[in-house]
């Protein structure tokens, strides 16, 4: 479309001061830029929102193409969506979203976690790891559930070693 001083665009609507609308236009050439942006705050208030389909946005944009200031916004957000996973359970999740964040920022607080992440997930799979490392946690705390109502939790302590 050519606009009246002979542009090439697509025209883009705005609001105008009397609730009318005025047309500007956005040159082809920038209309890349135009919807880039426009995806970077989708997939920020996809995060924000707690959206289940927020990584599949996010792995949507181009990552590499970002500036600073916005892969630090994005790194903050996804960090805040992993952990909003990590309390829902959702452990594949969180891992992805923090690998993520870890890719766009250097704050080592995110690698950390991220690696942690990924040793509990590990363990959990490992049933006998997971359990051992329950009550290797069990005797370092030396701490013992008595509530009746966490019987999830609950680990039976281990008779004391007989020496013979």
């Amino acid at each position: 479309m050519v606009d009246g001083a002979g542009r090439r665009g697509i025209p883009r609507r705005e609001q105008a001061d009397m609730g009318r609308t005025k047309s500007t236009y956005v040159p082809l050439k920038e209309l890349r830029t135009f919807f880039d942006h426009q995806r970077f705050g989708t997939a920020l208030s996809s995060l924000r929102e707690n959206a289940p389909d927020a990584i599949h946005i996010v792995e949507s944009l181009r990552l590499q193409n970002l500036k600073t200031s916005e892969r630090v916004e994005l790194g903050g957000a996804l960090y805040s969506y992993g952990k909003c996973c990590l309390n829902a359970g959702e452990f594949t999740r969180a891992a992805h979203s923090f690998d993520i964040a870890s890719d766009l920022t250097s704050r080592p607080l995110i690698s950390e976690r991220l690696r942690l992440l990924r040793e509990v997930v590990g363990d959990r799979v490992n049933s006998v790891r997971w359990r051992s490392s329950l009550i290797e946690m069990q005797r370092s705390l030396s701490i013992v559930c008595h509530e009746a109502s966490a019987t999830a939790f609950r680990i039976p302590l281990l008779p004391p070693a007989r020496v013979l």
